[in-house]
């Protein structure tokens, strides 16, 4: 079906404006197709408000609003940080694209207010045509061109203008919309163009090449000119960016892995430092992937995650802005050559809460649910406040299947993932618990896993940990550097979490929301839950090679199940029956507690 004309009346029931009907744009769900199938709209983010709920997203106008077509002020779609409508089924060719806006969350008397301010960017067929736009109470009106019969409008909060406005409904807002033809080029200009290049000179056509490679290139057009984003209200463009990492020079280096490499980049005469991630090239569909989970990425904020400030994705040059962190990752400070920090026991029980409550922040997300598969010492960050951060989550889209087989080849050595992740590529929650486990056990320990070293005795730490448990000694692993001055009962508690989270059966480790509680003292280990029914679902799943059920922790815990037909040959040598792992002792953990 052919749509030459869409109206839509955003937020609000169907209505007739004139001789024009706008369609009803009422659900308060995150995805949308119309009944027509002519349009639809999807929209992310989070209203970071406890109040707020999907019923935020349509408003209603509390105040009347003096202009024309006033009826289409009525009601309005708000979205907490990125909203796009799409038009499909649009014949090719240009059209004219009206948008209605009308601030009607804010009243009138604050909408010019600093306080009270609703600025966003608005971007067509993926081409930013407003940024900072502050909202008013008119329509705006732009040609857009379609070539494969779809027109995409998007909306996207920055971060800018208010910030505090209870609840929290300072995202994009837009009344309605209107999609009309616009001028068409005649039929005898199109016969005419086509003359043209088929007579155009051989000197024009090779000219013609050389200018659209110098285009690809980059070395045309306004790409070093792109506003990027490296902080609250802070912008530089792409080529002071690129300029601040000395052009990626390997003295900017600071960090590298199976993403890319991470560069420090010092901004504004050194006031403002940012870690810039260029990201090794893919293919050009994986990128689209990253690029539509980016507005999904930077809307995730927690105290414990670094943060993704911008993006740009351009020919040839991908790179992921975050906020800079000096003291780099848990394996330069504890393990690195060069490192000359000290970590008292107060830092290091601070440093594996933190790790906690960013993992419990990802797993249990109301939208945005997440597994991170690669959690290791590597990629937990300290700032300047020896505050852990994790990194390179949302990364694991960039990869096929064949490639994340040869992470795992590469990576499991290491001993930091999950038998069932190694062996049969099963993903759920319970794969970031046992790499926890693992990292935490490096912290207290200071020493790192270096994984089996086959064919013989070898000083594995995850072995060690056992041993020490079942003999009631614990706190003999935790590292002598601290001259005996630490918390004895808060090590036999982390220590305890290692082993417990580095169980061999996914399901009879803890969920890290219970791993939080654990440690700031809300539960003890006798109330964490025991497995449910579910839980010996997904054991039966796995021993028969499938997975079928999700983390029993909750239903959308499960985010891919990758399957690794190489599992045998990913662990050589490894006798998956000889691994010893137990659930905890409850009594031993007693033991241990009363004897310190």
């Amino acid at each position: 079906m052919i749509a030459p004309s869409l109206f839509i009346n955003c937020g609000g029931e169907g209505l007739n404006v004139g001789d024009k009907y706008y369609e009803a744009d009422n659900s308060t769900s995150l995805y949308y197709i119309s009944p027509s199938k002519t349009w639809g709209y999807s929209l992310s983010g989070d209203f970071l408000s406890p109040d707020s709920n999907s019923s935020n997203f349509i408003q209603t106008q509390s105040y009347g609003i003096h202009v024309a077509e006033s009826e289409l002020y009525l009601n309005a779609r708000i979205a907490p940080v990125f909203l796009s409508y799409y038009a499909f089924c649009l014949q090719k060719g240009k059209y004219n694209v009206a948008l209605h806006f009308a601030e009607i969350v804010f009243r009138e008397k604050e909408s010019y207010s600093i306080l009270k301010r609703r600025v966003f960017d608005v971007y067509i067929q993926d081409e930013r045509k407003l940024m900072n736009f502050d909202i008013a109470k008119e329509a705006r009106y732009f040609i857009a061109d379609v070539n494969d019969s779809v027109l995409k409008i998007s909306f996207y909060w920055a971060g800018k203008g208010s910030t505090d406005y209870p609840p929290t409904l300072n995202g994009p807002l837009i009344s309605a919309i209107s999609i009309t033809p616009g001028p068409q080029r005649s039929a005898l200009w199109r016969k005419l163009k086509k003359a043209l290049i088929i007579t155009l000179p051989s000197s024009v056509v090779v000219l013609l090449l050389l200018l659209a490679f110098m285009w690809k290139m980059g070395w045309l057009g306004k790409r070093e000119l792109r506003d990027i984003q490296i902080g609250q209200g802070k912008h530089v463009t792409l080529q002071e960016l690129i300029g601040a990492t000395r052009k990626f020079s390997r003295k900017m280096e600071i960090g590298r892995g199976h993403f890319g490499r991470v560069y420090k980049a010092e901004l504004e005469g050194g006031q403002t430092t940012v870690a810039v991630k260029r990201l090794s090239t893919h293919s050009k569909e994986k990128v689209e992937e990253l690029l539509n989970e980016f507005y999904a990425l930077k809307s995730l904020r927690h105290e414990n995650l670094v943060q993704l400030l911008d993006a740009y994705f351009g020919e040839g040059l991908h790179l992921l802005i975050y906020e800079y962190m000096p003291n780099l990752s848990i394996a330069d400070a504890f393990f690195g050559s060069k490192s000359r920090l000290k970590f008292s026991w107060e830092n290091r029980f601070n440093i594996c809460l933190g790790i906690a409550r960013g993992l419990a922040h990802l797993h249990d997300h109301p939208r945005l649910k997440m597994v991170h598969r690669d959690i290791k010492a590597e990629n937990i960050l300290l700032d300047g406040a020896l505050n852990a951060k994790i990194s390179d989550f949302g990364m694991a889209s960039l990869y096929t299947e064949e490639e994340q087989l040869m992470i795992i080849k590469v990576e499991a050595p290491n001993g930091h993932m999950a038998p069932e992740y190694v062996v049969q590529g099963f993903v759920t929650s319970k794969v970031d618990v046992y790499s926890f486990g693992v990292v935490i056990l490096e912290i207290v320990s200071g020493k790192k896993n270096a994984g089996y070293k086959f064919n013989h005795e070898s000083e594995y730490l995850l072995d060690m940990a056992y041993v020490a448990y079942k003999n009631g000694s614990l706190v003999d692993l935790v590292d002598k550097n601290l001259s005996g001055i630490y918390d004895a009962k808060q090590a036999i508690t982390i220590l305890t979490l290692a082993v417990m989270c580095t169980n061999i059966s996914p399901t009879l480790r803890p969920r890290m929301a219970d791993v939080v509680s654990i440690l700031v003292g809300e539960k003890t280990f006798e109330q964490i839950n025991p497995p449910k029914a579910d839980d010996h679902q997904l054991n039966v799943a796995m021993a028969h090679g499938e997975c079928t059920k999700a983390d029993s922790s909750t239903s959308t815990d499960v985010t891919a199940t990758a399957r690794a037909s190489t599992s045998t040959k990913l662990i050589k040598g490894i006798d998956e029956t000889e691994t010893h792992y137990a659930e905890p002792d409850l009594e031993i953990l007693k033991e241990s507690q009363n004897s310190h």
